[in-house]
């Protein structure tokens, strides 16, 4: 199925459905509010998260232009833990997705994948006018 023909709700789940090892994703803003995620634990709190990956992402950003324009704009972060990976990838620059994964988790298909969501993301919330900015449709 496409991501074209889904509900942004219905791509986060596909998205960890399909990654194996992925344990949540999640589609924000850049102020921190969660405007959808899919969770496979109960206790992993990933609002809590949402907020402070949004100050990473925003002081990533000063620091690459701190460093001029030559490595040009942020597009995606990493942060390894013991038990896994939270990867986190801008959407324009109002929103960003994440996806936490495993520690035996698929890191090369979770990086495709989510690409394929940022394409649809940014086509649904940038390149659609008429459509306004808000939370996901569940």
């Amino acid at each position: 199925m496409e991501f074209n023909e889904m509900k942004d709700a219905e791509i986060l789940k596909y998205l960890v459905d399909e990654v194996d090892g992925a344990i949540a994703a999640g589609f924000v803003s850049m102020d921190g509010l969660s405007m959808g995620a899919y969770n496979m634990i109960p206790d992993f709190d990933t609002k809590a998260a949402d907020a402070e990956f949004a100050t990473i992402l925003r002081t990533a950003r000063k620091a690459l232009v701190n460093l001029g324009s030559t490595l040009g704009g942020l597009e995606e972060i990493m942060v390894g833990t013991a038990n896994g990976i939270i990867i986190v990838r801008m959407i324009g620059s109002d929103y960003y997705t994440g996806i936490a994964l495993g520690k035996n988790a698929n890191i090369g298909m979770a990086r495709l994948m989510q690409k394929k969501l940022v394409k649809e993301m940014y086509r649904r919330y940038y390149d659609d006018k008429e459509k306004p900015k808000g939370k996901v449709e569940p």
